[in-house]
């Protein structure tokens, strides 16, 4: 089933099931050989943003490689989009744990995918949203403080299943149930 998203998938599990407990030097040059050929037969796939899912198996610079590949090379708006999103998620969070270089370079390098993906991609469906949305949501995320526990909730819109906007100040003084989930 080459060139079909099923094949696409059975090709990275295997990759997943093949590196699992092989030491480290052969698990790389293993990734490698099998992200080659998935470029070989899908760099041009519409279906290539399934690669993006498998980043628990790359090393940080076979991520960097293939992320940039995707985002240089890939026809399809949505994947380029998800090339640029998943990793600027990942240093995001990273960034704000402490956990990488906080530099000025580091922040502004993460910030200008943001401002990418709302300029070049912002209409492009990523879940129930867009990747316009999600940026934006990244680059004005609310403060740790303003979410503290006993501080009013900040001003909130949202879209509900329906198609039509709602904004957290229409339940001022009702009692207000949450029920937050992800497709992460």
């Amino acid at each position: 089933y080459w060139g079909t998203r099923a094949g696409l998938e059975a090709r990275l599990q295997h990759l997943f099931l093949s590196t699992y407990q092989l030491p480290d030097e052969e698990e790389e040059a293993l990734v490698d050989e099998v992200v080659e050929t998935v470029f070989a037969h899908y760099l041009d796939s519409k279906h290539l943003d399934i690669l993006l899912d498998w980043t628990h198996v790359f090393t940080d610079d076979q991520e960097a490689a293939y992320f940039s590949r995707i985002r240089e090379e890939s026809p399809h708006a949505e994947v380029r989009a998800a090339a640029i999103f998943e990793p600027a998620r990942l240093k995001s969070r990273l960034l704000s744990r402490g956990r990488i270089d906080g530099s000025i370079n580091a922040k502004a390098e993460v910030e200008a995918d943001w401002l990418l993906l709302i300029d070049e991609y912002g209409d492009i469906q990523k879940g129930g949203s867009t990747y316009g949305i999600l940026a934006d949501a990244h680059l004005n995320a609310h403060s740790r403080e303003a979410l503290e526990v006993g501080q009013p909730a900040p001003a909130t819109a949202g879209v509900t299943v329906d198609g039509e906007e709602i904004l957290l100040s229409q339940f001022k003084g009702k009692v207000t149930v949450f029920y937050f989930w992800g497709d992460w």
